[in-house]
């Protein structure tokens, strides 16, 4: 079960904060001193099919049924409490809750809860404007309803705007993770850990705003309690999302993540490659309301069968932002 809660684990870890973050950026140029109204909010319900929901490897002593049809909820929000050029300092929170009707994985029914505080302040570097931001999220993350890990995560970022269109961000933060069971012996199978990151992004928006695509680099060394669980990580993502006709716009995002386990215990020593990827189809049906259509593609390749595997999901989504 340790094995496969942790990759578990670092698979929502990995998908749900992106998620998560995504009503927390503000949109334009520090230029734009201008503020709307003090808050934002999305609420978003889904279900999905799901091929593997635990996440089982190739070499698995998992038993009985892998494949669920499941459901859930997410909502973001932040709350800004100073707007006043050059400051934004606010208060934010992310809620996310999935179910599977399949009895054999409701173990994996997860629970995220994860408030945040931030503080942006804008400037010009140069003749470029600028954008520095630091905040704090405090998550907490529950498997079928019982406590799983929590994890302490301040993170400073700074952001520049070489051209209108064009915005690079060098981040980096800070992740103590503290799970709730150590393992048999803790020296070698406790997943506690702390991980540093450090990232580049660049966005391009193309003329018009009807286009627009990112691109990731990102190291990570994961200093775990117990030896198996110490990493370096190297990540490398993409993303494009473009309008095509009508109320219809479609995005598609992947990734690479290379992992080498450097103090792991026993031969042959871990490593894994892993292939992310979704595609997303999406209709407006009103200002506040978007429906989706996505499908995404895991596969984990580890230097063992017990460390490599498959999953597919394809779901709907319905998201109302106010």
């Amino acid at each position: 079960m340790a094995m496969r809660t942790t990759q578990f684990g670092r698979w929502i870890r990995r998908c749900w904060i992106p998620a998560i973050s995504i009503v927390w950026l503000t949109h334009g140029t520090p230029a734009q001193a201008e503020y709307g109204r003090p808050w934002d909010l999305s609420l978003r319900l889904f279900s999905e099919y799901n091929d593997n929901v635990p996440l089982a490897a190739d070499d698995t002593d998992f038993s009985g049924e892998q494949k669920s049809l499941g459901a859930g909820f997410s909502a973001a929000g932040v709350y800004r409490i100073i707007q006043e050029y050059p400051w934004e300092v606010g208060v934010g929170a992310g809620f996310v809750q999935t179910g599977y009707l399949e009895s054999n994985v409701n173990d994996f029914n997860f629970t995220s809860i994860a408030p945040r505080v931030y503080g942006r302040y804008l400037f010009n570097l140069g003749a470029m404007p600028a954008r520095a931001e630091a905040a704090f999220t405090f998550r907490d993350d529950l498997l079928d309803f019982e406590q799983f890990e929590q994890s302490y995560i301040p993170a400073l970022s700074l952001t520049v705007f070489p051209i209108d269109p064009l915005a690079i961000t060098a981040y980096t933060r800070l992740s103590i993770d503290q799970f709730d069971d150590d393992g048999a012996d803790p020296a070698v199978t406790s997943r506690d850990a702390t991980q540093y990151v450090v990232g580049l992004n660049g966005r391009y928006v193309f003329p018009g705003g009807m286009q627009n695509v990112g691109l990731t680099g990102e190291y990570r060394h994961n200093d775990a309690d117990g030896d198996n669980f110490t990493y370096d990580s190297y990540i490398v993502s993409a993303d494009f999302w473009t309008h095509i006709v009508g109320p219809f716009s479609a995005s598609v995002s992947g990734g690479y993540t290379n992992e080498d386990y450097t103090d792991f215990t026993t031969d042959p020593k871990r490593t894994q490659d892993n292939l992310y990827g979704t595609v997303t189809v999406y209709m407006a049906l009103s200002h506040e309301l978007t429906l989706d259509a996505y499908y995404s593609y895991t596969h984990m390749d580890g230097s063992t069968d017990a460390f490599s595997l498959d999953r597919s999901i394809v779901g709907v989504g319905l998201t109302y932002r106010p």
